[in-house]
């Protein structure tokens, strides 16, 4: 079996259109108030401002909340958040805490965290905490029962997940 058999979505957020292209499903992001895009860790990235409420969003996303999925990415932060700032997410519905997962910078202490289920299916906050200017690979694991989350290469942080929510 080769390492790509299993892509489900696929986005390089090279792109400059306003769209990032999905390589594999179909499932293409689109740009929310306009977000801009700067030098990346490889070659270029989205830029998302938080205050402006950018993101990339697509509404049409598989339910990723029962079966196995990995998510990787690069980010680097420009400024500390001053409330919590989401990196990923898929909403089960546009309400607080409605959310299959969510990944975030935690204002409070500067953590990447990871909330499953609405929080209430399973929290990791990362041990590590994060600083400006500092590029940061982030793998996030769903085994279909557990969460694994690791940063730049450190420990692999662990919480059996359930799926209330």
């Amino acid at each position: 079996m080769a390492l790509s058999d299993n892509f489900l979505l696929c986005y390089s957020l090279d792109e400059a259109s306003g769209t990032r292209v999905d390589a594999i499903s179909g499932y293409n992001l689109s740009a929310v108030n306009a977000p801009g895009n700067t030098a990346g860790k490889v070659s270029n990235a989205v830029r998302l401002v938080r205050t402006s409420s950018q993101c990339l969003a697509s509404g049409a996303l598989p339910n990723l909340f029962t079966v196995p999925y990995s998510l990787t990415f690069w980010f680097r932060l420009t400024n500390l958040p001053a409330a919590h700032m989401a990196l990923y997410s898929r909403a089960l519905a546009l309400a607080a805490g409605q959310y299959e997962f969510i990944g975030f910078v935690n204002f409070t202490n500067s953590r990447f965290t990871v909330y499953f289920g609405g929080g209430t299916g399973g929290v990791i906050e990362y041990t590590l905490a994060l600083t400006t200017g500092v590029w940061y690979f982030a793998s996030v694991i769903h085994d279909a029962t557990t969460l694994y989350v690791q940063i730049n290469g450190g420990a692999v942080e662990t919480q059996v997940v359930g799926f209330g929510g």
